[in-house]
C-alpha cells in the first residue's frame, strides 16, 4: 500500500506544472473579460466565449496529451 501511495505522490509532484499551467490557461480559454474600461465601472462578469483561437485550443490539447502520456508511463511502470 505504501508504494502505489509512493507512486501517487511521485506522479503528482511530476505533473505539477502542468496541471498548474492548464489550470491557468483554461479560465481565458473559456471565459471572455470585458475589456479594462468597463471592468472599471462595473463588477467584471464573464461571459462564455463563442470562438477561440486554434492556437490556444491547440496549446491546451498538448498540455492534456503530455499529462496522459506521464500519466501512462507512470502506470506502465506500476504494472511492469
Amino acid at each position: 500500500m505504501d508504494a502505489a501511495e509512493d507512486k501517487d505522490i511521485r506522479l503528482q509532484r511530476a505533473s505539477e506544472d502542468l496541471l498548474s499551467e492548464f489550470q491557468g490557461r483554461l479560465p481565458t480559454f473559456l471565459w471572455r473579460v470585458p475589456p479594462a474600461k468597463q471592468r472599471q465601472a462595473v463588477p467584471i462578469l464573464h461571459r462564455p466565449r463563442r470562438t477561440v483561437r486554434q492556437a490556444d485550443t491547440d496549446r491546451l490539447i498538448k498540455l492534456v496529451r503530455r499529462l496522459r502520456i506521464r500519466w501512462t508511463l507512470d502506470k506502465l511502470a506500476e504494472d511492469g
